[in-house]
């Protein structure tokens, strides 16, 4: 997950507007153990999404987080 960080950090700053790198971003934080991190993340994901689906997944995970297990 610290590779998914680096890459995922770029993108980001190439594109920081963007909900869904700014989503994934906080999902590989979380997984890498960079939990504040990963809810600083979706907490701009949220904030530039425009999609309700989207915006209510990024709910759930501010509010427990990702399972221990990935999918």
């Amino acid at each position: 997950y610290g590779d998914a960080v680096k890459a995922l950090t770029a993108a980001v700053l190439l594109v920081p507007g963007d909900p869904t790198i700014n989503d994934h971003l906080g999902d590989a934080m979380w997984r890498a153990g960079k939990k504040i991190a990963a809810r600083f993340q979706w907490n701009h994901a949220i904030t530039f999404s425009t999609d309700p689906e989207e915006k209510a997944a990024i709910e759930r995970k501010l509010k427990t987080g990702l399972s221990e297990k990935p999918a």
